[in-house]
């Protein structure tokens, strides 16, 4: 497995992974493959990215009195900031009816099959989407809020010739603020990891299983100048971005 510095997929059932654009026309986009079986634990640790090699410090008890966030109960997120790297776009649900309508860029399969979503290639280069538990039979995937207790999965495009939403996502730093506005107000999230994965090792990772309240993973294809692109013209590697609402929460890969 190669380890390198930033992302990963969903699991068995979420596999992660956008396509890149070698030379010619080749669409990028998100693949999240989904298998029949429940999420398996472990595997597919990545290197951290150089921006979360930092050793993270928590807030005293006054501290984290003094910076604790609002509550806001959670719900449907709506669109999505991240003023670092100009991120302002809307959400929209990845629905059953975006996947019939869509196939894997990297194999051909159709993106619904069986009854089930079994990939994620979002029409738009434009926002990002939101994977919801139950729709399609997708495993995994809270609402946004200080009050969730699962992990909120967001995917989107990434390009190196097409203008995507996260573009450069990969340029996160540990400290970068990602914030979700929902119906019931702005929640507000804190990256403590930006990792790279080998597609191939997203759907064992802790990243793609791992149920935590508070937390929200962004997935993107990974576009550095080091990304590793395969012979059909995309990315064999996806950036996952690690946030928490509670900046004391622990590091995956720490």
């Amino acid at each position: 497995m190669a380890k390198r510095s930033l992302g990963p997929n969903l699991g068995k059932i979420i596999v992660g992974a956008i396509a890149g654009v070698a030379v010619v026309v080749v669409v990028v986009v998100v693949i999240l493959a989904l298998g029949n079986t429940g999420l398996s634990s472990g595997g597919g640790t990545p290197d951290p990215v150089r921006s979360s090699a930092s050793t993270f410090t928590p807030p005293s008890p006054s501290q984290a009195f003094q910076t604790m966030p609002a509550q806001v109960a959670r719900a449907d997120p709506q669109s999505i900031a991240i003023p670092s790297v100009g991120v302002d776009a809307p959400i929209e649900l990845y629905t059953v009816g975006m996947a019939q309508a869509a196939a894997n860029p990297l194999t051909g399969a159709a993106c619904y099959s069986e009854g089930r979503i079994a990939c994620v290639n979002p029409p738009e280069y434009d926002r990002a989407y939101w994977l919801k538990a139950g729709e399609g039979e997708i495993p995994f995937g809270d609402q946004a809020g200080s009050d969730s207790t699962g992990t909120v999965y967001l995917v989107g495009h990434a390009s190196e010739t097409t203008s995507a939403l996260f573009n450069d996502v990969y340029k996160l730093a540990v400290g970068d603020t990602v914030d979700l506005t929902t119906a019931n107000g702005v929640v507000s999230y804190e990256v403590q990891e930006v990792v790279v994965l080998d597609k191939s090792d997203w759907s064992s990772s802790a990243y793609a299983n791992e149920q935590v309240p508070g937390r929200l993973v962004l997935g993107t294809c990974y576009h550095a100048s080091d990304a590793v692109i395969g012979d059909s013209g995309s990315s064999t590697q996806n950036v996952l971005v690690v946030a928490q609402t509670e900046s004391t929460a622990s590091v995956i890969g720490g």
